[in-house]
């Protein structure tokens, strides 16, 4: 492992273990939250989002029209990454 395979935002500190090697040390879970306005009102409208989605999901005869295109956007995101 070198140090140089994380970035500054990572989420713990790594620490000598002796003779020129290194380790990871995560940092303690749960990460603290900092709630801000606009990270409330964020949750909020997704939550409406899903919950839109959820219903006309009931409503129609066959959901997998619905499931589908989200279905192929992540696999396309994820061969993109």
């Amino acid at each position: 492992m070198k140090q140089s395979d994380f970035t500054e935002n990572r989420s713990g500190e790594f620490v000598n273990i002796g003779q020129d090697c290194w380790a990871f040390v995560p940092a303690p879970l749960p990460p603290k939250l900092e709630l801000s306005w606009g990270l409330v009102v964020a949750l909020s409208e997704a939550q409406r989002a899903i919950a839109t989605l959820e219903g006309l999901g009931r409503i129609l005869p066959n959901p997998e029209l619905l499931i589908r295109p989200f279905m192929k956007n992540e696999a396309v995101m994820e061969t993109a990454e």
